[in-house]
């Protein structure tokens, strides 16, 4: 298999980081019954809309 270019990895990084902390927080949310699950939980499921948010106030 082919090592990624440089100018797709460059494309991709930042939705499939956003993405990856997407489902981590669904997964803690889900699947985690602490307190310190559910604080993990909110805080990767925020990141996404901070820099939505960021991105829409530019």
């Amino acid at each position: 298999m082919n090592r990624p270019t440089s100018a797709t990895w460059s494309v991709w990084r930042w939705p499939l980081t956003l993405a990856a902390l997407t489902l981590g927080g669904l997964f803690a949310a889900l699947l985690g019954d602490s307190l310190a699950s559910q604080a993990m939980s909110w805080v990767a499921l925020s990141i996404p809309l901070v820099v939505l948010a960021r991105h829409l106030t530019r």
